[in-house]
């Protein structure tokens, strides 16, 4: 969608200026702590320190939840200064690309929240906790959640950094 953003763009002979909503940058730097605080989950998990893998798990919960508001903000701002879905492409792309990372945040926030209460479960229960910690299979689920989690970070950087420098 960006590439066809900027084929559009170049066929058009640019957009009018169009500024860009400042809660995107908020939305940014709160999902990177928030995949700083991911990456620190499965360490947590192979240290069988579940009490900080909650803590981690709860802290990127708030910070996901902070950052889909903040991209309701954005939407919002761009509503404020009169541009909306169909006005102009560049606005087009830009709310449907962030709806769909979004859409796809919201699939992560899901599993993000089987896993906080997964670990809570297991913080309670020090058989259960033994049993989940030994098996491997319960490590590469989390590992593939990490990979999953940070793509859709590094996703949403590009979508930013693109439509920064290009809108």
């Amino acid at each position: 969608m960006a590439f066809a953003y900027a084929v559009g763009r170049m066929e058009t002979g640019g957009v009018e200026e169009v500024r860009f909503p400042k809660a995107f940058a908020v939305s940014t730097v709160v999902l990177m702590f928030s995949s700083y605080l991911v990456s620190k989950v499965l360490p947590s998990f192979e240290k069988d320190n579940l009490l900080s893998m909650k803590d981690y798990l709860a802290g990127s919960l708030s910070l996901t939840l902070i950052f889909s508001v903040s991209q309701f903000i954005g939407w919002t701002e761009l509503r404020q200064a009169g541009l909306y879905l169909s006005e102009a492409p560049a606005v087009s792309f830009l709310i449907v690309i962030s709806a769909l990372h979004l859409l796809h945040m919201t699939v992560g926030l899901v599993i993000l929240v089987h896993y906080l209460l997964k670990t809570w479960r297991l913080i309670q229960d020090p058989v259960k906790n033994l049993v989940t910690s030994t098996n491997p299979y319960e490590k590469v689920k989390l590992e593939m959640f990490t990979t999953f989690w940070h793509c859709m970070n590094f996703f949403w950087l590009f979508i930013y950094f693109f439509f920064l420098f290009n809108f």
